[in-house]
């Protein structure tokens, strides 16, 4: 009797065993699909929004923002926008801001704006990311556009038959700035981009 009995158990244990092992074959034939289909690369599209997200959320903090309002001001010429090649590239923190520096560096670029380094006076000095601090000497970028002649096709329409009112003063030269504040999601740095007004300060 015990004899049949062991016989019946140790048959039951093999049946057992016989029959998961399709299902623990086809367990892993999902999961290996599901890993698979999680690691397909992401769209170039997709990457660059997420590029974009992961570069935007450090670079604006809530210090800067509140920097920003307080020096608020007016004066901003909204037209100067219509210039603007490529918007979507710039993230508008505030419409118009005033900030008083030194310009301590001028280039022409191909889109025909002036790249104007401003070492800002220290009050303004949070409006400064990393991206100013580490790749333009720590100065806030102040962008007068179509001042020059426009090489980059993606410009030229914006600033055909335009010239921009601001004149921009040599280097060493203490002025006043107001215009719009934004940052540069290429670049990673926060600029005066359009500029409105540059005075001379005496």
């Amino acid at each position: 009797m015990n004899v049949r009995t062991g016989a019946a158990v140790g048959l039951a244990l093999c049946l057992g065993v016989a029959l998961a092992r399709p299902q623990i074959g086809r367990f892993n034939a999902s999961q290996e699909s599901t890993a698979s289909a999680r690691q397909e690369p992401a769209s170039s599209a997709d990457q660059e929004a997420a590029g974009s997200a992961n570069q935007e959320a450090p670079v604006v903090t809530e210090e800067m923002s509140a920097a920003a309002t307080a020096t608020t001001a007016a004066g901003c010429n909204a037209e100067l926008w219509n210039h603007v090649y490529h918007k979507t590239r710039l993230h508008v923190v505030h419409s118009c801001i005033a900030v008083t520096g030194t310009i301590t560096h001028i280039k022409r670029e191909s889109d025909g704006d002036r790249h104007i380094q401003l070492a800002v006076d220290p009050e303004f000095s949070k409006l400064l990311n990393s991206r100013n601090k580490t790749a333009q000497g720590n100065t806030l970028i102040v962008e007068a556009i179509c001042e020059g002649q426009t090489t980059q096709a993606a410009a030229e329409t914006t600033c055909e038959g335009f010239h921009s009112p601001v004149a921009v003063p040599k280097a060493g030269t203490k002025v006043r700035v107001i215009g719009s504040y934004v940052l540069d999601k290429a670049q990673g740095w926060m600029e005066i981009h359009p500029v409105s007004i540059i005075d001379v300060l005496r």
